[in-house]
């Protein structure tokens, strides 16, 4: 029971020394996987609960809604695989050694929940250091987060392992993402200042490649009019300047 009450305080204790720049971006990124959830299990999972079974859906969550909430609690499906079997005989009516298959399959291969976390998590990842990702930067994030939940063990916080398999996907920096998670984690108050310290490392990088081939632009047309006055034998001002 006072398990939420240390969690709570320990992420206020983290969010009271970042700031609220710190916890804004977070916040974006938990209502964008809250959001996906809730249509993937409101929207997606009810209709086709009506088309394949005829069932209302209403019915089937307020039946279901104990389960829901145990797979939320512990954050793992393997632990929620009892329990799924049991209510599914005795409020369902659904045979035990149907149940006793699907579930435990559908526990390991139908890992909706991590291929919609992983996804969010890349484009999180990705505008926090300013990467575009393109059309088919996206779609090989579908499929290679559809993948890895597809392999992944129904235990709780094993998709952070296949994100990073995601990330590589796409190239993004899994180490820097490993570090700041770590020190946020640990609430770290310079992250902010070391990912702006990251960020402007870069602007510079780019500022100073722009300055080289605006140089090299330069010298390519001076050496060509070198070369045109060389075949010519007359030399302008300028060129000899």
């Amino acid at each position: 029971k006072l398990a939420p009450v240390g969690v709570f305080c320990l992420i206020a204790r983290t969010f009271a020394g970042l700031g609220l720049d710190a916890f804004l971006p977070l916040l974006k990124y938990m209502l964008a996987v809250f959001l996906a959830l809730a249509l993937q299990g409101l929207v997606v999972y009810q209709v086709l609960l009506k088309l394949f079974t005829g069932l209302s859906p209403v019915r089937f969550l307020k039946k279901f809604a104990p389960v829901m909430a145990f797979a939320f609690s512990t954050a793992t499906s393997n632990a929620t695989i009892p329990l799924s079997i049991d209510t599914l005989h005795r409020k369902m009516g659904v045979s035990k050694k149907i149940s006793s298959f699907t579930i435990p399959l559908g526990a390991t291969i139908n890992m909706d929940g991590t291929a919609i976390m992983q996804g969010v998590a890349v484009v999180f990842a990705a505008q926090a250091f300013h990467i575009q990702l393109s059309a088919a930067d996206f779609l090989t994030v579908i499929a290679t987060a559809t993948l890895a939940s597809i392999g992944t063990a129904g235990v709780p916080s094993v998709g952070l392992i296949t994100l990073s398999m995601v990330f590589n996907s796409v190239g993004l920096p899994v180490e820097a993402m490993i570090e700041y998670v770590k020190l946020f984690q640990q609430g770290d108050k310079t992250i902010p200042a070391r990912l702006q310290l990251l960020v402007e490392q870069r602007e510079l990088l780019e500022e100073q490649q722009r300055q080289i081939e605006e140089t090299r632009k330069r010298l390519n047309y001076k050496i060509s009019r070198y070369e045109e006055a060389m075949k010519t034998g007359k030399l302008t001002w300028e060129e000899n300047e």
